[in-house]
């Protein structure tokens, strides 16, 4: 496994702050001519209670917008040398030593890539007393990594194959109340 890594983030007066970062991996696990894969991630978060209009009201505190979009790459399946035919000894015949193959070739195996959207934000009433946090995400699987069952008359049960893709969706809802509040410093 071979990985390059970069990052940049920037912040602009507290108020919005972005993120970038690509990644790029190299594995033995696949084909020669898929054995790299590149993820890339951003992410923006925009914390509109910091902006003036929003300093003279007392219903909304810490207001804040968040998104994010990212690639992620999956090899954890895959034992080492996937993608390569691979033969073993003892394999003999009429007293001959021999080899015999262990495992079909896929030379097109590639990277299982994960993209995910997120969409959220965060928010405050009452005084503080009543947080929310509204968190929408959308996760889409492509080229999954899977043993595909071959027909017996080819010697082997299964080889490994990009097949097929999953996609989830959903809403995240949290809220986080404060009934009692002390004045008091230590509480009581």
């Amino acid at each position: 496994l071979l990985s390059f890594f970069g990052r940049l983030s920037y912040t602009y007066a507290d108020k919005i702050t972005t993120t970038f970062n690509i990644r790029r991996d190299g594995s033995s696990r696949f084909g020669s001519a898929n054995r790299f894969g590149t993820f890339p991630s951003a992410s923006i978060l925009y914390r509109i209670g910091e902006e003036d209009f929003m300093q003279n009201q007392n219903v909304i505190h810490d207001l804040a917008l968040r998104a994010s979009y990212g690639v992620t790459g999956n090899q954890q399946a895959l034992g080492n040398f996937a993608a390569r035919g691979l033969f073993g000894g003892g394999a003999n015949y009429d007293d001959l030593p021999g080899i015999s193959p262990q495992q079909l070739a896929n030379p097109e195996l590639k990277w299982e890539k994960t993209a995910q959207l997120n969409l959220g934000t965060d928010f405050s009433l009452l005084n503080r007393r009543v947080g929310i946090t509204f968190d929408y995400y959308r996760k889409k699987t492509e080229d999954l990594l899977i043993a595909r069952p071959v027909p017996l008359t080819t010697g082997f049960e299964d080889i490994w194959s990009n097949v097929g893709s999953m996609e989830n969706e959903g809403v995240e809802l949290a809220a986080n109340l404060l009934l009692v509040q002390s004045s008091d410093a230590r509480g009581f």
